[in-house]
Formats: structure tokens, sequence, C-alpha cells
């Protein structure tokens, strides 16, 4: 139980980095 609510947490912080990213792109173009 704990390692699912792990695996959750990590999957929302890299799809929030991955949106950080993406938007700091469209900003440098």
């Amino acid at each position: 139980m704990l390692l699912i609510i792990i695996i959750i947490i990590v999957i929302i912080i890299i799809i929030m980095i991955i949106i950080i990213i993406i938007h700091n792109m469209e900003l440098n173009e």
C-alpha cells in the first residue's frame, strides 16, 4: 500500500517537471 502511494507521488512529480520543462521551452521561443 505504501509502495502504491510512493509510485503515485513520483508520477505526479515527473508530470509536473515535464509540464515545467515544456512551459519553459515555450517561453524561450
